[in-house]
């Protein structure tokens, strides 16, 4: 008896260690998941039957260390309709999941939690809908998680997201539905680069925290309901090469210093929000400069002349302001370019949106497009 016992043990074990060890196979949560995805008019999965090896059909790429486990999943554009059903989470082994631009609907299953070995997942460009799930903070290994563009997607951002996922450098979930606020927990994501919420319905302040993600370099917050002041220790963020918190209802000034800060900004959007003050002259000091959208706020003052100095600029958006500007001051930085090295300045500018253009644009009138 004790003999049966001790080899019934045995046989469980190397059932265990097979699984363990990746030699089972991933063929059933295959078959699976074609169930949940099939769609009429897609061929995508005309490949995925039984006659050949689940590592030859269309978008599987198998392990090398573990030939019999899938470690990629690519179906993006492949006219995919249905929903992602549970069995995707037996793909313990998976690295990639990308089922972008298709026309998935119905809810992230919970089960995608138990990847942990994942490091992207890419649901751009579906009709997913629910809320997103919050145990894909299990999913420790994540560095890319993509889920914009499908615009029934709603509900909160989970704070889990900013306390187990140490390795993720892009978290982006524009254009979706999401509500409530963006979670302080985020500050924690201390591999981050790219982080995209714009085009949601995310509502109250700003966490100050982003501004201690040091390796930042996009943010993204705007078209949304957010308010309060922009904080300051975005300003600190010497990686930061574009800046938008447009479309929400943000106030504050900008700081008179902003030329020390942010050495690396390409893109500094702030409009249509309700920031007062002057346009301080040290922007000017933001030699990599090439959009700035400063439009429908209160700023007043004259527009700093030493703008012209921008010699990467190639968007500039001032309209809608209560900016001072006649004939003979306002505007000097590119209609009063007389010589040719204060042209030569400006000579990438292609747009021009100041909501007045008083005077004369002299020889630099062919090198932007003024928009009044």
């Amino acid at each position: 008896m004790a003999i049966r016992r001790m080899r019934l043990a045995l046989s469980l074990l190397c059932v265990l260690m097979t699984i363990g060890t990746g030699t089972a196979s991933d063929e059933p949560a295959l078959l699976a998941l074609k169930a949940g995805l099939s769609g009429s008019s897609s061929s995508a999965l005309a490949s995925w039957n039984t006659s050949a090896s689940f590592c030859g059909w269309e978008g599987v790429t198998c392990s090398h260390r573990w030939p019999t486990r899938v470690a990629a999943l690519d179906l993006p554009s492949s006219n995919l309709t249905g929903t992602l059903p549970p069995a995707v989470g037996n793909l313990t082994f998976l690295r990639r999941l990308n089922l972008s631009s298709n026309q998935l609907h119905g809810e992230i299953p919970p089960a995608v939690g138990r990847l942990r070995r994942l490091l992207v997942l890419d649901m751009d460009h579906n009709s997913i809908s629910g809320v997103i799930p919050a145990n894909l903070s299990s999913c420790i290994s994540l560095t890319i998680l993509r889920i914009q563009s499908n615009p029934q997607l709603g509900g909160r951002i989970p704070p889990e997201l900013g306390n187990t996922l140490p390795r993720l450098k892009k978290l982006q979930l524009r254009k979706n539905s999401l509500t409530g606020k963006i979670p302080a927990s985020l500050a924690n994501l201390s591999s981050l680069q790219h982080l995209s919420l714009s085009y949601n319905k995310l509502e109250g302040l700003i966490p100050p925290g982003l501004g201690d993600i040091a390796g930042l370099r996009y943010l993204f917050l705007n078209a949304n309901n957010l308010s309060g002041e922009l904080p300051l220790s975005l300003y600190n963020l010497s990686s930061l090469m574009m800046l938008q918190v447009g479309n929400n209802m943000l106030h504050g000034s900008i700081p008179s210093d902003i030329g020390r800060m942010l050495p690396g900004i390409q893109v500094f959007g702030l409009d249509v929000n309700r920031f007062t003050g002057v346009i301080p002259h040290s922007l000017s000091n933001l030699s990599t400069l090439t959009d700035l959208y400063l439009s429908d706020n209160k700023f007043t003052g004259f527009v700093p002349p030493n703008l012209g100095r921008l010699q990467y600029l190639q968007y500039l958006y001032l309209v809608g302001n209560q900016l001072e500007a006649d004939n003979t001051k306002g505007w000097e930085f590119p209609l009063h370019c007389q010589t040719a090295a204060s042209c030569k300045n400006l000579s990438s500018l292609t747009t021009l949106s100041v909501g007045s253009c008083q005077g004369q644009l002299g020889t630099c009138q062919r090198r932007y497009k003024c928009s009044i």
